[in-house]
């Protein structure tokens, strides 16, 4: 095994080679050259695995891949810097059949968030909303809390076009100034 360039290739050249055993960011690859350590280029995004065929950049001070030219699995992982940005006027992600976010921490900012799903789903231990306006548009909703919820608000209006039911093992009701309670018929007790 070679930790450098064969001596018939000193000066730089290209050459392709197969990879024997891949370690992050180092590889043994095989070719008409022998056996090789190579690292991976920077501009090599698609980490090498075991199998592939690969590009090779001999140079006095070493080997490195280049490129992965082809590869059997169909799976991959790209080998980013610690800390990358990707900045274009328009990006899509589009999979078919699925997208994982992964992360301690992930952030969204924009200008406007448009979600268009099926079905949504949230689990979380805690949520926080802050909004100088909330507004929604329901054909039904339905929600249920297992412990208190507490409404605070300096004014609250319900309006109703059909009925209100409001049943609780016990209610209590107290206005510090007046109560109007109309209707045209009111039952009590």
């Amino acid at each position: 095994m070679l930790d450098c360039a064969p001596n018939d290739m000193l000066q730089p050249s290209l050459a392709s080679g197969r990879v024997q055993q891949a370690d992050r960011g180092a590889c043994l690859v095989a070719g008409p050259f022998g056996i090789v350590r190579a690292q991976r280029a920077a501009g090599c995004l698609l980490e090498p695995q075991a199998g592939d065929t690969v590009a090779l950049f001999f140079a006095e001070r070493g080997a490195w891949i280049l490129s992965v030219l082809s590869r059997t699995a169909d799976e991959g992982e790209l080998a980013l810097p610690a800390k990358t940005a990707i900045r274009a006027r328009d990006i899509c992600i589009g999979a078919e059949s699925g997208l994982e976010l992964q992360a301690p921490q992930v952030r969204l900012e924009g200008g406007l968030l448009v979600q268009a799903f099926e079905s949504v789903r949230t689990f979380a231990s805690k949520i926080f909303e802050k909004a100088s306006l909330r507004f929604g548009l329901f054909g039904k909703s339905a929600e249920h809390v297992s412990g208190l919820k507490e409404t605070k608000a300096s004014r609250m209006r319900v309006s109703l076009d059909e009925n209100l039911r409001v049943r609780s093992g016990s209610a209590d009701v107290k206005a510090r100034e007046s109560m109007r309670i109309d209707g045209g018929h009111i039952n009590i007790g």
